[in-house]
């Protein structure tokens, strides 16, 4: 399901791109060039850790000393004590403006506005903001992940509201991973695919369903260890990856880049 949309939205490599856009943009359709420093990743955790146990605190605060007393990655252990749906729609993962801020103000947001220049961050849910929103998944729990998907799909369904003369790029980062057994998983240059999907209904939202069966994709691990992140193109599938044996999450955010930006 191309659009016109769709196709003018993928740029091939330029003269005078940054590697890391090169690798965006081109057959490649990602790349993992830029981690976090220690700092940046302390500062990130702490963000979501806040937020995690105010929204456990509102929702059980006779359950709040035992989370706050534990690791996030220890949270599979103690879930059962809490009503995990209830807790953790994407609503309540969506950090607050003040933390964004605090993010936006890291060198490795400078970094990307480098390579990309200025570019905001996509309101999908319209709080009245830039979002950025985290995800918590339990080790043995595949539901805490959605199918495997490329964005422009929920875009195309309705998702946000795309301003005129922009093109998406997606960052996704490891706040807790174990390397190569939870986190992200991807199609390296599927971005230049035409995979079939439909739109259905689940819950609220309409929502892609791929039209091939995932054991068909060549999918591999992003093999991430804490403060490692990929940055890759709106078009490439991609999806969670659940294994280990601890709590995984990650933080995530959709850059909305100017076209006249790209260098």
């Amino acid at each position: 399901m191309t659009t016109s949309q769709d196709i003018t939205m993928f740029k091939a490599p330029e003269a005078g791109q940054s590697p890391l856009t090169q690798e965006v943009s081109g057959e490649q359709g990602y790349s993992t060039q830029l981690s976090l420093s220690e700092p940046e990743l302390t500062m990130i955790r702490q963000l979501v850790r806040d937020q995690y146990l105010q929204r456990i605190e509102a929702h059980h605060p006779d359950k709040i000393e035992l989370f706050r007393n534990n690791s996030i990655e220890d949270y599979h252990l103690l879930c059962h004590q809490v009503d995990h749906e209830k807790l953790w729609p994407k609503i309540n993962r969506i950090l607050p403006q003040q933390s964004v801020e605090k993010i936006q103000s890291l060198p490795f947001m400078k970094q990307l506005e480098k390579v990309y220049g200025a570019f905001t961050l996509a309101d999908e849910e319209e709080v009245g903001y830039g979002e950025m929103y985290w995800r918590i998944v339990r080790p043995d729990h595949p539901t805490d992940v959605g199918p495997v998907h490329a964005d422009y799909m929920f875009w195309d369904l309705g998702h946000g509201k795309m301003p005129a003369n922009c093109f998406r790029v997606k960052v996704w980062l490891a706040l807790f991973a174990e390397k190569g057994k939870s986190g992200f998983q991807f199609v390296p240059g599927s971005h230049l695919l035409d995979i079939p999907y439909i739109g259905e209904k689940r819950g609220l939202i309409n929502k892609p369903r791929l039209l091939v069966e995932e054991k068909e994709l060549a999918l591999i691990p992003f093999a991430a260890s804490p403060g490692d992140l990929i940055v890759f193109h709106d078009r490439l599938l991609h999806g969670g990856l659940v294994g280990g044996h601890k709590t995984r999450v990650s933080l995530e955010f959709t850059m909305l880049v100017p076209c006249h930006s790209e260098n």
